[in-house]
């Protein structure tokens, strides 16, 4: 009989409590980000597409890039088990996310 060697399970998910405060805390940041975005500009330009390009590129490609990705990598892995759970990568999607928006208001652009 061959052996088989033993299948390495799957990372458990992070939990919701991390996840949820993850979300927050980027909510925060992103409403920060958005108020200081507002008040910086000269009344006659166009801010709420600032607000909605802010919103998109700081609160939402991140999380979903790297859920896209885990979704990648899971369906075209070769071995066959699943090597990231989609919970642990938009945790990691938003905690990307926090440090990109604390950089930017750090930074003072």
């Amino acid at each position: 009989m061959t052996q088989h060697a033993p299948v390495k399970p799957i990372a458990p998910p992070v939990s919701l409590g991390v996840l949820y405060g993850l979300l927050g805390f980027a909510s925060l940041l992103i409403v920060g980000l958005s108020i200081a975005g507002w008040l910086t500009l000269p009344p006659h330009e166009p801010r709420i597409l600032l607000i909605a390009a802010l919103w998109l590129m700081y609160f939402v490609l991140p999380p979903l890039g790297f859920w896209l990705s885990s979704k990648l990598i899971n369906r075209y892995h070769l071995g066959g088990e699943k090597l990231i759970h989609p919970r642990n990568a938009v945790a990691f999607g938003l905690l990307f996310a926090c440090v990109l928006m604390l950089w930017r208001m750090g930074a003072g652009a």
